[in-house]
């Protein structure tokens, strides 16, 4: 059994970013902020981002042969 040490609480969020998700980042010892398409976060604290990335266009599979260039 290892005895691991809980992270600290996380730094403070500017007004207006309440809503963003972030998590404790064991591998860098720091917080990550999850950011969505769309979405922008500001901080004053050594954090670092995480990002998804979204679909633009359907996948190859979904596009008709037809549609395809010959």
């Amino acid at each position: 059994m290892s005895l691991t040490t809980p992270p600290p609480p996380p730094p403070k969020t500017l007004p207006g970013f309440e809503h963003i998700k972030r998590s404790w980042n064991a591998k860098y010892a720091a917080y990550a902020a999850r950011i969505l398409p769309g979405e922008f976060y500001v901080t004053r604290s050594q954090e670092g981002v995480y990002t998804t990335l979204a679909r633009a266009f359907p996948p190859a599979s979904a596009i008709p042969c037809w549609a395809s260039a010959a």
